[in-house]
């Protein structure tokens, strides 16, 4: 009994997975409810444009061409803020899905009890089975917000209709809340099964095997993607191991894969949890550094890396590990990717052309 308790609290907050797993997921979701209810929106206020433009011209139409066109922009005004909120405030997004319901029932409402008070209310019925259906929500949420919307909508039905009609109407009301509701708990389980289970590909196709870092193409889509705007910058490093194909020959494959895994864990270690690491291939690795950086602090924080990874010894104690850097600043050495990583290449091959384990800026080349 207490198993079958603890699964159906677990379905109704987390549609039956983790809450860890359900808060990796969250982004998606959100984003999810985004373009589905702002397409919705999209394509309801179309409607209603079109119903009072035909209210001109239908006379059975135009005794609510107000309520078409002030319902009409209440959708595109909520569009709108959906726009918004993509770019500024994501956190808005649920609130927004919740107007956009709220929206809806309304309308269903009014045209349910104050204008048809004599017939059932059809249209609001059927909106409580389709609204959270376009919803990915915890559905211990919907079902709470279902009780409130049907709570009001008994209370007016009473007020505005017979009180035969109205009893019909509460009772049809509430067996199909009940019907969306659960219409909505295996929907919300099956939805999220399936947005876990893509990021879970997206990761393994992202992330290299061997490290577990950013492979080289995912590297550079979320650098393009999120970080090479107009009004951002940063530092892209990349990092190669000194003589790595010596290491590899002289003490075998298996302790070259632990060195590299090495590196990314000194590297991971050395860097904040909003920067970025990628493996570029073989031996050479590819750091991102949001944000502005004074020479001093990120000169430090380069020394510690190298002092990091210079712990690292051979089977023998003979060799250890030591690296060059070539550094590249976003906007300054290039505007995009392609400029920027040329650039980082160059002060690389500076870094091994003069001696090894060093870094060497971009800007430096010049003075040289």
């Amino acid at each position: 009994m207490k198993k079958t308790i603890n699964l159906l609290v677990s379905y109704f907050l987390y549609g039956g997975i983790s809450r860890d797993e359900y808060k990796s997921i969250q982004h998606e979701i959100q984003e999810s409810n985004r373009v589905t209810v702002q397409t919705t929106l999209s394509i309801v206020s179309a409607l209603f444009a079109g119903l009072y433009v035909f209210s001109f011209f239908l006379p059975e139409l135009s005794l609510h061409s107000h309520l078409y066109f002030m319902n009409g922009i209440v959708c595109v005004v909520i569009t709108l803020c959906f726009s918004f909120s993509k770019n500024r405030q994501r956190n808005y997004t649920l609130l927004l899905c919740y107007l956009t319901m709220t929206v809806m029932f309304a309308y269903a409402a009014y045209l349910g009890i104050f204008l048809s008070p004599v017939t059932s209310a059809t249209t609001f019925c059927l909106i409580l089975v389709l609204a959270p259906i376009l919803l990915i929500e915890k559905t211990w949420r919907i079902a709470l917000y279902y009780v409130i919307v049907v709570a009001a909508f008994i209370w007016l039905v009473f007020q505005k209709k017979a009180y035969s009609l109205a009893f019909n109407d509460s009772v049809n009301v509430i067996c199909v809340a009940v019907l969306g509701i659960m219409a909505h708990l295996y929907l919300f389980r099956t939805k999220v099964c399936e947005i876990l289970l893509r990021k879970q590909l997206e990761s393994e196709r992202d992330l290299d095997q061997l490290t577990g870092c950013l492979t080289k193409k995912a590297f550079i889509a979320k650098l393009n993607r999120q970080y090479l705007t107009r009004h951002s910058s940063g530092v892209l490093i990349l990092l190669d191991l000194d003589h790595f194909k010596v290491i590899n020959d002289t003490y075998g494959h298996l302790f070259g894969d632990m060195v590299i895994r090495t590196m990314c864990e000194c590297i991971c270690q050395s860097v904040r949890s909003g920067d970025m690491v990628g493996r570029f291939g073989g031996d050479e690795f590819l750091i991102w550094l949001p944000g502005k950086w004074e020479r001093s602090i990120l000169e430090n924080r380069l020394q510690a890396l190298m002092k990091k990874l210079y712990t690292v010894e051979t089977p023998d104690a003979i060799q250890k590990l030591e690296v060059s850097l070539g550094i590249a600043l976003f906007p300054n050495h290039g505007t995009d990717y392609e400029t920027l990583f040329d650039n980082a290449d160059k002060a690389l091959y500076a870094a091994k052309h003069r001696g090894r384990n060093r870094y060497v800026f971009y800007s430096d080349l010049s003075e040289t």
